[in-house]
């Protein structure tokens, strides 16, 4: 099974379980805009956050990138582009935390 299929399998599990979805689209457009990707995933983690304040679980999926246009066809949007999903509930399961890099893992600093 390869890389992307691996993905897709739990991401539409957790699409067909959650209780909410909630499907983020823009317009589509020729220019890329940094700025709007930038405030649609400012908006996502404050819904996430927002989530956890009220004692749900959310789930922000990006991989919906697979299937935009699919689902975009599914909901009436063609005219639009999915830029990502999130799912809202409350927890059935309480798995361990992932491992975490160590910060000098991932930074480089550059004097």
């Amino acid at each position: 099974m390869d890389e992307i299929s691996s993905s897709i399998i739990p991401t539409a599990n957790v699409i067909k379980q959650a209780p909410i979805l909630i499907l983020v689209f823009k317009e589509k457009s020729n220019n890329l805009i940094v700025g709007d990707n930038l405030s649609i995933g400012a908006c996502v983690e404050n819904i996430c956050l927002r989530a956890t304040d009220l004692g749900l679980e959310s789930l922000w999926i990006g991989d919906t990138i697979y299937v935009a246009k699919k689902i975009a066809e599914l909901v009436n949007h063609i005219d639009m582009e999915l830029n990502c999903a999130v799912a809202l509930g409350y927890a059935d399961q309480t798995p361990k935390q992932r491992p975490r890099k160590h910060l000098a893992e991932i930074i480089e600093w550059v004097e």
